[in-house]
């Protein structure tokens, strides 16, 4: 986790040279898919005040508020043909514990795909995460 959180330190720092400015790295939204939601959770779990903002698509762990106790928010999603449970759970489990969160079901959508809608329903997922 200490490599992949300077490989992300490191393109921070190069899309702010790239525009010449420094970015806020307090405002950083993890996107993670299946395994990458896995990735965004453990890097939540061990920089809790660095990652405090997460998208989790698909992903094969039920979040949990253990683990994510320095999260501000969480915003999950399932394609609607694919298991859902785990996503579904962990949006119940994390409101209950005070961790702001909800989940999306992306339509028409299989696991590694985003369905006919999943442009909008990411844009909203994102947008959710972004605001709090």
């Amino acid at each position: 986790m200490a490599s992949l959180d300077a490989r992300i330190e490191s393109a921070i720092s190069a899309v702010g040279a790239a525009h010449g400015k420094e970015l806020d790295s307090s405002r950083i939204i993890l996107i993670g898919e299946s395994m990458g939601a896995s990735r965004a959770t453990s890097l939540a779990s061990r920089f809790p005040d660095k990652y405090r903002r997460l998208v989790l698509v698909g992903g094969p762990e039920t979040p949990s508020s253990k683990d994510l106790g320095g999260v501000r928010v969480v915003a999950l999603l399932a394609g609607d043909k694919e298991p859902q449970e785990k996503m579904r759970q962990g949006a119940v489990s994390l409101e209950n514990a005070g961790i702001t969160a909800r989940f999306w079901e992306l339509a028409g959508a299989s696991h590694g795909s985003y369905g006919h809608d999943g442009a909008r329903t990411m844009a909203e997922a994102v947008a959710f995460a972004a605001s709090k």
